[in-house]
């Protein structure tokens, strides 16, 4: 049963694509399956290796993305209409998010990547958990530097 519950998992995942029904990944027993099996289905949809791909996490509706839900920003405001700013550390809820998956091919260079920073995200506010990190786009005008965020612990945890 254990074997038959696993294979159907890319299938799931499959089917979570094509619908705009978001997962709450706070929710899943096992959210790093969860994300395992979204990377295997665009894998399989690409023809191309597990390792090719880069997990993306965005605040807009992209095709084939997997709408989840339930994640909250600590430390930073971030909006579809603006990149992500540094707060007082307080925390706020996101919108429904969008895990993306694109060939590691199709990223932007190091040069055009300034503007981002990686971010982790968390299944808990412990902490004690990571599911995956995420690039996010930053204010640099703002004082918002890659290493700024670091410093400054922004996160982002499933509530």
């Amino acid at each position: 049963m254990l074997v038959e519950r696993i294979a159907q998992t890319p299938d799931v995942a499959e089917e979570l694509q094509r619908s705009d029904a978001p997962i709450w990944l706070g929710g899943l027993l096992a959210p790093e399956a969860f994300i395992t099996a979204t990377r295997q289905a665009v894998a399989k949809q690409l023809a191309c290796s597990l390792e090719e791909l880069q997990l993306n996490l965005v605040l807009h509706h992209a095709e084939g993305a997997f709408a989840v839900s339930g994640l909250r920003i600590e430390g930073a405001a971030w909006s579809a209409a603006n990149p992500l700013v540094l707060n007082d550390g307080s925390h706020e809820s996101l919108p429904t998010c969008f895990l993306t998956w694109s060939l590691g091919a199709s990223l932007p260079s190091d040069t055009a990547a300034v503007d981002l920073a990686l971010v982790p995200v968390y299944l808990n506010r412990d902490r004690d958990s990571l599911m995956f990190v995420a690039s996010l786009p930053i204010d640099l005008e703002n004082g918002a530097t890659p290493d700024a965020v670091t410093q400054r612990a922004v996160a982002i945890v499933a509530a």
